[in-house]
């Protein structure tokens, strides 16, 4: 798959979440539409933003109105939270030394990448809601880093099978257009989009400790 071709697959998956999400004609109630769609309504459109640093994805989210951007948040990481990533991570990881089929790991990754994206564009969107001290927001935003990073104390304690299960989720990095912050400090999770890991060490602190008491992060802190 070419670059310009997995950008279209992005942006075609985006479109198709958008009108599960909110179908013309219907009311826009993102609460009541499956929390998988809303999921991947943020996944498809990080994607976009990753592989393009169009902010048009972005902004399209970004110019719904507040209700709707706070229930997709919501239902986005409600779908992380009443997921089995980590389940399922520590089954594969169990049998991998038993010949298992090393592209299950490997989808594992592919997921928790798209996981990362996720959130990153969660915050993105939601930046209002988070410096408004939205403590449903901010709860659900930490409890969805939290089962994130069970994924990641697994793949740490595994560096030789990840060292394999993670190359082909490497090949996607030469794409990766947006700007990143070369100074940032290495975390759990090594992703292929750096800017996973500014959150990781600059923002989730605040997530789950000073936001969640009521005070606010400066606005610097999140990713752009």
């Amino acid at each position: 798959m070419t670059h310009d071709e997995l950008v279209e697959f992005h942006r075609e998956a985006m479109r198709g979440y958008w009108l599960i999400c909110f179908p013309e004609g219907a009311a826009r109630e993102i609460g009541r539409r499956p929390a998988e769609a809303a999921y991947h309504l943020l996944e498809h459109a990080g994607m976009v933003y990753r592989y393009t640093a169009d902010q048009v994805s972005l902004e399209k989210l970004r110019a719904m109105a507040r209700d709707d951007r706070r229930q997709l948040v919501l239902a986005s990481c409600n779908f992380i939270l009443r997921g089995d990533l980590p389940q399922r991570t520590v089954g594969l990881l169990a049998r991998y030394d038993d010949d298992e089929d090393p592209t299950k790991l490997e989808q594992i990754v592919f997921e928790r990448d798209a996981l990362e994206t996720v959130l990153l564009t969660a915050v993105r969107i939601a930046g209002d809601l988070i410096e408004g001290g939205d403590r449903e927001v901010l709860r659900s935003l930490a409890d969805a880093r939290c089962r994130a990073a069970e994924v990641d104390d697994l793949f740490l304690a595994r560096p030789d099978v990840m060292m394999i299960a993670s190359r082909p989720v490497l090949v996607l990095k030469a794409g990766i257009r947006t700007e990143v912050d070369l100074a940032i400090r290495g975390t759990q999770y090594v992703t292929i989009d750096p800017a996973g890991q500014a959150w990781y060490d600059d923002c989730m602190p605040r997530i789950g400790g000073d936001e969640v008491s009521g005070r606010k992060s400066p606005k610097s802190a999140l990713p752009e």
